[in-house]
């Protein structure tokens, strides 16, 4: 069976830690956790292979939905 890998974006500490202990299962690899869009496109672009990212909206320095367009942005220009 083969694991999802997933990015986590989440500026609430209780939060982030939340759902990463609900998803510490053989199912899922918790790859990235970063607490901006920054610190989360800057781990993308060092390790960019996951199967899914949980992204929160509100976030400091750059927020959910912005980070969500740049990604999908750099999807677009990568294939």
């Amino acid at each position: 069976m083969t694991s999802i890998r997933i990015a986590i974006a989440e500026d609430n500490t209780f939060a982030l830690k939340a759902i990463v202990e609900k998803l510490r299962t053989p199912e899922f690899i918790i790859k990235h956790t970063a607490f901006n869009g920054n610190q989360l496109l800057h781990q993308l672009q060092q390790d960019p292979l996951v199967d899914l990212v949980l992204m929160d909206i509100q976030m400091p320095e750059l927020n959910g939905i912005e980070t969500t367009r740049q990604l999908t942005k750099n999807i677009r220009t990568s294939k």
